[in-house]
Formats: C-alpha cells, structure tokens, sequence
C-alpha cells in the first residue's frame, strides 16, 4: 500500500480485530481529512471531538442514496447531538441528511459552534434539533455562541427550540452566519423569536440566494436581526406568526436586495417589522398580510428603492403602516387592499417621503389609499396616482403632492 495509505480508527465500538466484521468506521487521512460512511454516527462523533485542527469530514463516503446519521442522545454532558465545535471544520454532506431520531427523549440541538470556532457545511440536511421551549432553549439546529458558521447548499429544517428554531446567535458572545444557496424552513419558536433564524445584538448576518419560509414563531416566523444583516436575492415566505413581524423582523441595521419577502402573516408587520435603519433595493414584497401593515410595520427608518410593495392586505395600512420615517424612491405601492384606512400607507405622526414610482389601484373599506390621519409629514413627488379607492390621499391636503 502506497504512502497515501488510509488509517481506520475508533469510531465505532471499540477497536477492530483481525477477522472480525465491524460496523463502519470513520477514514483518516493524513491532511487531516476524514471519510465517515454513511450512518456512521459514532464515527462522526469521534472525528469531531478528536479534531484539535483544521478537519475536513467527508460523509456518506460510501455514496449511499437517502443517508442518514441518526442521532438519538446528546453528546457526553451537553445539550448537542454532535461535539461543540471549538476549532475549524469543514463538513462535506455529499447529499446526507443529520437528524435527532423522533424517538429521542432528551433534549438536543444538532450542533453548536463555540467562541472562536468555525463550521462549514455543505450539501447537507440538517433537522429534528430540539431543545427546551420554554426559552431555556436556542437554537433548535445550530447555536452559534460566537463562532462562525458558513451553509452552503444546506437545508435547516424542522428543529425547534424558544428562540432561533433553526439556527440562533447568541447575544452573550455574537457569530457570525453565512448563508448561501440554503434553505431554512419548517422551523418553530412557540414561545419566543426567530423561527427560522434569531441572530442576537452584535450578529452578523449574511444571506445569498437563500430561502426562509414556512417557519413559525410567537414573534418573527422568518428572519430576527439584531446586529448586522445582508439579505441578497433571497426570498422569505410562507412564514407566520400570530405576533409580530411574519417574514423579517429588524432591530439592528439590515440591507436587503433583490429577491422577494412574500406571503407572510403576523398580527403586525405581515412582511416585515423593522425598528432602527432597513434599506430595501430592487425587491417585491407582496401578498403578506396582517392586522397593521400588511407588507412593512415601520417604527424605525425605512428606505425603499426601485421596489415593488403589491398585493398586500391589513386591516389599517395594507402596503405600509408607518410610525417612523419612510422614504421611497422609484417604488411602485400598488393594489394592495385594507378593510380599514390607509390601503396602500397610514401614517401614523412618522414622516413618509415618497419620489418617483406608483401608488395605483390600492382599495380601502374606508378612508384612501395613503391616511395621514395624524398629521405626520407627508410629501409625494413625482408619484402616479391612479385607480385608488375610495380616494388618493386623505385627509384632503395632507399629503402634499398628492394628485388624483
């Protein structure tokens, strides 16, 4: 055999004797690359506690279809299926599922990154992570406690905890979370926020060409940012909550480009919730619904440009409800509908500015399409008003520039 040679080691039970038939066991390489086989659970349990370097683990080695690592108990003392990562691994899912067995009677999220560590998946489905729902428990899949964790073509789904049913970062010592080409759906955090991801004050937060939908929350279903968020050419759907903020929740500093928040429900902020600073480029967000502000619940400063807010429902501010400050540039506010005031935007004593773009064919029960019943400050210019009803803007001469 070549110096290229492959050196089993204990991942299973015990070590192997000669003539003795094994379940499979993990491969080391000397680069610090290890092949799990498919199902192989203490393998891979035995190469991340053992990984006190840069570790590359390689599952379903054995290209088995439909792979499954089941785990059924939380490692040693901890509250993870899988050993706290506190250095830098890189894992290969080729195709592999991760999953707390549904017979499993202790609580346990699937992995956690500790301060300083660094995980890497790929090509994985990560689900049935669940801890305590009564907010002793985050971070039903993955808990970042100040680490960095990087997704690549990975699905997060089904876990469940009281804040972050899918990932959570932690405020105590803030991650990192990278996104990319992922999904993250199917999440629950019944007693708290983040369905899908709960990213505490200091997180940073990067999502590309990624999708957060069908997650439940009692507060923020999708998305919760309080640090730092970078949302490109992703879509947030189908996500609902009975509190506020459905797909996006913000409470830090969040850009959000491209791609589509659409389909949410909440009590407030159907599509988005955000309350400091939220940029929003060249994105639709439509067909979200809540009691106020069908598509955006605004408290804080919102910035709109070359978007569309469509097809929204409320009963008081179908496209927008605001209470802090709106500007819109380029933005088409169209067809969206309220059963009370303010179909296409209520203001309610915030400050809206609106530059360019459409607000046609909104329809309210009462009222108009854009309400400034509080006397907020309210200016339109430029803007194509068409088709609204039962008015355009009221009351008469509250939104300066208001015409038709």
């Amino acid at each position: 055999m070549s110096r290229a040679f492959r050196l089993r080691v204990a991942g299973a039970a015990g070590l192997v004797a000669l003539g003795v038939t094994t379940v499979p066991l993990a491969v080391v390489h000397a680069a610090g690359t290890v092949d799990v086989d498919c199902g192989d659970v203490a393998g891979l349990v035995s190469a991340m506690a053992a990984a006190t370097g840069p570790t590359t683990l390689n599952l379903n080695a054995d290209d088995v279809s439909g792979c499954i690592y089941t785990l059924t108990a939380p490692y040693s003392s901890t509250s993870d299926g899988l050993p706290p990562v506190g250095g830098a691994i890189t894992v290969n899912g080729n195709g592999a599922t991760i999953a707390r067995s549904s017979a499993a009677t202790a609580f346990f999220r699937l992995v956690e990154v500790d301060l300083g560590g660094s995980l890497t998946m790929n090509d994985l489905t990560l689900t049935g992570g669940s801890v305590p729902r009564d907010c002793d428990g985050v971070g039903g899949g993955i808990e970042d406690a100040g680490g960095t964790v990087t997704l690549e073509r990975v699905a997060v789904t089904g876990n469940a905890a009281c804040n972050g049913g899918g990932i959570h970062s932690d405020a105590l010592a803030p991650g990192k979370l990278v996104l990319v080409d992922s999904i993250v759906s199917g999440n629950t955090a019944a007693g708290g926020f983040g369905g899908g991801i709960d990213a505490e004050l200091g997180s940073t937060v990067t999502l590309l060409r990624t999708t957060v939908s069908g997650n439940t929350a009692y507060h923020c279903a999708g998305l919760i940012s309080a640090g730092v968020a970078t949302v490109t050419d992703s879509v947030v759907s189908g996500n609902s909550t009975t509190g506020t903020g459905g797909g996006v929740c913000n409470q830090g500093a969040m850009t959000f480009t491209g791609g589509r928040i659409e389909g949410n429900t909440a009590g407030i902020g159907g599509g988005v919730a955000n309350w400091t600073s939220m940029t929003v480029t060249g994105t639709t967000v439509d067909e979200n619904s809540a009691s106020f502000g069908g598509g955006f619940e605004n408290d804080g400063v919102l910035e709109l440009s070359e978007s569309t807010v469509e097809i929204n429902s409320a009963t008081i501010g179908g496209g927008i409800y605001d209470n802090g400050e709106v500007v819109a540039t380029a933005t088409s506010i169209d067809t969206n509908r309220s059963t009370g005031s303010g179909a296409a935007i209520s203001v309610n004593g915030g400050r809206i500015a609106l530059s360019g773009g459409t607000v046609r064919y909104n329809q309210a029960g009462s009222g108009a399409a854009v309400e400034n019943d509080f006397q907020g400050v309210a200016v339109a210019a430029g803007v194509t008003f068409a088709g609204n009803t039962p008015a355009a803007c009221a009351p008469s001469g509250s939104v300066v520039g208001c015409m038709g």
